[in-house]
């Protein structure tokens, strides 16, 4: 279990503009002073003290794709207070109108939901305009309730794991160490992580879990007049099936915290009562470095939909 890697408690966050409906703003957008935008949006929404944000500006050339902005160099985090929330780059391709909003989020200090809410209110006074959106009009998160059913949830999930890792220490040799890497036809040899023994089988071979890879889900013309949140909710459900997992992990809003929770179907993310039925924990930042190697092997089954904002499910 020592050679399962263990995430930091970052959170990187993209979100990708098309400037095309405003080219006279959007050419002046890389000359403002963004870093003094995110401070005072974070003091105008209240949502943070300046002193937690900065912010930088970078231009690129040719097309600024999701990958070309991960592709970006980071900005160094040594020597940063304790409590640095967030860091925005505001990344501009030199010669197409386009922009990347990428925000790197201390998850120990803010939410990912409070952090992109400065990052787009910073985006209001780059525009152009005299003050952020009025933060009043952000709904607030509905009630929640931490009871037994929470607590047994809690217990369930934590002996489901441990029990699964101590079985695949003592007869991993009669698993399947490939996971679900048949079910979806990839290439001989290949493992694809859907079992505590396919997880240690998985980071056995170099310690290095590969490179994230972005997919971006959009309508295209057959689907444009279909209700489109919906919709990625069936693939999303299609993709558990497929991969066989056993359920969907997903968080629940209680910003600038969050509820970690477990459902049985992509679709059940839809129903308020069933989230709150499936959570395990009280709001709470994101847990640190001594509960990940346990993380690691609970979420190796579920699907994870970060549908941690909001939704109209009308759409």
């Amino acid at each position: 279990m020592n050679t399962v890697p263990i995430p930091v408690r970052k959170l990187c966050l993209l979100v990708q503009f098309n400037l095309s409906s405003c080219p006279e703003k959007g050419n002046s957008f890389p000359s403002e002073d963004h870093d003094a935008a995110v401070k005072q949006a974070a003091k105008a929404s209240g949502l943070l003290p300046p002193e937690a944000v900065t912010a930088r500006t970078i231009t690129v050339p040719g097309d600024l794709t999701m990958a070309a902005a991960q592709d970006v160099e980071f900005a160094t985090c040594e020597g940063e207070p304790a409590n640095h929330a967030c860091h925005y780059d505001y990344i501009y391709s030199s010669d197409k109108p386009q922009a990347v909003l990428r925000c790197l989020v201390s998850l120990a200090n803010v939410d990912g939901v409070t952090a992109l809410r400065i990052g787009l209110h910073g985006l209001e006074l780059i525009e152009g305009n005299a003050n952020i959106s009025d933060h009043e009009l952000f709904a607030k998160p509905p009630p929640y309730t931490y009871g037994w059913r929470q607590r047994m949830n809690f217990a369930g999930m934590l002996a489901g794991t441990l029990g699964s890792i101590a079985a695949a220490n003592i007869f991993g040799c009669v698993m399947n160490r490939q996971g679900a890497a048949k079910k979806i036809g990839a290439p001989d040899g290949s493992v694809v992580p859907t079992s505590a023994a396919s997880t240690f089988e998985y980071y056995k071979k170099d310690g290095v879990a590969a490179p994230t890879v972005y997919h971006l889900y959009a309508d295209n013309a057959d689907t444009a007049s279909s209700k489109p949140y919906k919709r990625f909710i069936d693939i999303a459900e299609v993709w558990r099936k497929s991969l066989g997992l056993r359920a969907v992990f997903l968080l629940i809003n209680a910003s600038p915290q969050a509820i970690p929770a477990e459902v049985k179907t992509a679709h059940d993310i839809m129903d308020i009562k069933k989230r709150h039925a499936g959570a395990f924990d009280r709001p709470g930042a994101p847990p640190g470095d001594d509960i990940w190697p346990v993380n690691n092997f609970y979420h190796c089954n579920k699907l994870f939909i970060n549908n941690y904002g909001r939704h109209d499910l009308a759409i």
